[in-house]
C-alpha cells in the first residue's frame, strides 16, 4: 500500500470541501427569505377578512358608502408601489351622505337593531377611523356599542333621535372621538 503525502491529502479534502454554514445561519437566512412572504400573506389573509366584513355590512345595509385608504408602509410609497392588498376601510357612511349616494337625506331607515348586527363587523375593522350615523333612526342605546370601537377617531351623530344628555357623556367617556352633533339646550 502506498502512503499519501501531506501535500496530496490537503489537495483531496480541499477538492472535496463544499460551502459549509451553520445551523444559526441556516436559519436566519430562511428567516429572511421568507419574511416577505409571511407578510404578503398576512396583508392578502387581513383583506380577504375586510372584503367579507364589507360585503356583510352592505348585505344589512345596501345604501352603506364604504371608503377605502391605501395603508401602504412608507417603503413601499417612496418606491411607488401601491398594492390592492393594503387598502382598508377607513370611513363607514350608513346613510350614503357623505359620497353624495343619496338625494333624500330623510328617507333613511337605519336604527338601532340595524347599528346592534354591523357592531361586530365595524368593530373587526382595523384601520376604521370614522363612523357617519347622520340622518338615521339611531337612538341613545346605540351609543354603548359605539363606544367598543377601539380605532374610531369621529363619530358623526347629526340629525338623529339622540339627547344632548347622552352624547355629552359619551364624548367625555371617550375624549379622543370626535363627535359632530347639534346640541339642543
Amino acid at each position: 500500500m502506498t502512503q499519501l503525502e501531506p501535500s496530496m491529502i490537503d489537495a483531496n479534502v480541499r477538492k472535496r470541501r463544499r460551502l459549509r454554514f451553520s445551523i444559526r445561519a441556516l436559519l436566519v437566512l430562511t428567516f429572511v427569505c421568507a419574511f416577505p412572504f409571511w407578510w404578503i400573506a398576512s396583508q392578502l389573509s387581513a383583506r380577504r377578512s375586510e372584503v367579507a366584513t364589507v360585503a356583510r355590512i352592505q348585505a344589512i345595509v345596501p345604501d352603506a358608502s364604504i371608503q377605502y385608504e391605501n395603508m401602504a408602509s412608507p417603503w413601499m410609497l417612496k418606491l411607488g408601489f401601491r398594492p390592492d392588498f393594503t387598502q382598508r376601510v377607513y370611513a363607514v357612511d350608513v346613510t350614503g351622505q357623505t359620497a353624495g349616494m343619496n338625494a333624500n337625506k330623510f328617507a333613511f331607515e337605519f336604527d338601532d337593531d340595524d347599528l346592534t348586527a354591523i357592531a361586530a363587523d365595524l368593530r373587526s375593522l382595523r384601520e376604521l377611523q370614522e363612523v357617519y350615523l347622520q340622518f338615521s333612526k339611531v337612538t341613545d342605546q346605540s351609543l354603548a356599542p359605539l363606544g367598543t370601537f377601539e380605532s374610531v377617531r369621529f363619530l358623526n351623530l347629526q340629525q338623529t333621535a339622540m339627547s344632548s344628555d347622552a352624547v355629552k357623556t359619551f364624548a367625555s367617556k371617550h375624549p379622543g372621538v370626535k363627535v359632530a352633533f347639534f346640541y339642543k339646550d
